[in-house]
């Protein structure tokens, strides 16, 4: 999981070292109920339902998001976020507009589709 700050936004990957996705299949792993390997069973894999989750989220607030992947070199998952400086007790701070809990959630499925 890396985090990476350019101007106004913060930058959240998370990287694995998996078999990657056929560039044919990158558009669709943001479908609900999308699987890349066709052939896992419900109870070894997951449902297909978590990324198009963390898509809805996404996009209910305007956040970029999108996955870098090559068959044979793993995935890159990652989505940017809108960062503001508040004043807290005399000192400048960035933080993200978004509450932890929905950060927390995209980072969970992000690495659990890692995984």
């Amino acid at each position: 999981v890396r985090q990476k700050i350019s101007g106004d936004k913060v930058r959240i990957e998370v990287t694995d070292s998996g078999d990657g996705i056929a560039k044919e299949a990158l558009p669709y792993v943001w479908d609900r109920y999308y699987k890349v390997d066709k052939t896992h069973k419900r109870a070894v894999m997951g449902t297909g339902l978590g990324l198009s989750i963390v898509k809805n989220i996404l996009e209910l607030h305007h956040a970029g998001y999108g996955v870098v992947s090559e068959p044979g070199c793993g995935s890159t998952f990652w989505f940017e976020l809108k960062i503001e400086r508040l004043r807290i007790k005399n000192a400048d701070r960035r933080v993200s507009v978004f509450p932890l809990e929905y950060i927390l959630c995209v980072l969970r499925c992000f690495c659990k589709q890692a995984a």
